[in-house]
């Protein structure tokens, strides 16, 4: 009898490690990513992160809106148009860190009276999708 006892007694706590350590790695994961300092070099390889590890949250929606916004803005400026000058594109968001953009992304979007869920729809309807 004691033998079940102590088998039961490990597997709860190997299962409660588990969980715990897991829980630890997922969230450790995105407060390091948010701490990525975002550059024309990295931009596609944080994208790609912040969509595995945000999913479709709010958090990754903010993010995508803000680079969107800043690179948008730039690509219709006289200076992008007449050199086409790529890095042009990034000047708003390189040197900015992801959790900077989420919050600028969050500020942007409540300024230019777009709703999260809008913006979701606006997404989805044009094929897109942040989950990988």
């Amino acid at each position: 009898m004691n033998k079940k006892v102590l088998m039961i007694v490990v597997a709860v706590v190997v299962a409660i490690v588990v969980i715990v350590g897991g829980y630890f790695l997922l969230f450790s994961g995105k407060s390091s990513l948010k701490k990525e300092v975002v550059s024309q070099e990295n931009y596609e390889k944080i994208l790609d992160e912040v969509g595995k590890k945000f999913g479709e949250s709010d958090e990754a929606y903010y993010y995508t809106y803000a680079c969107i916004y800043h690179t948008a803005k730039a690509g219709f400026t006289d200076e992008y148009l007449q050199s086409k000058d790529e890095s042009l594109l990034y000047k708003d968001i390189s040197g900015k860190t992801v959790q900077q953009l989420i919050d600028e992304g969050k500020q942007l979007m409540e300024k230019n009276n777009v709703t999260i869920e809008e913006y979701k729809q606006k997404l989805t309807d044009l094929g897109g999708s942040l989950a990988k």
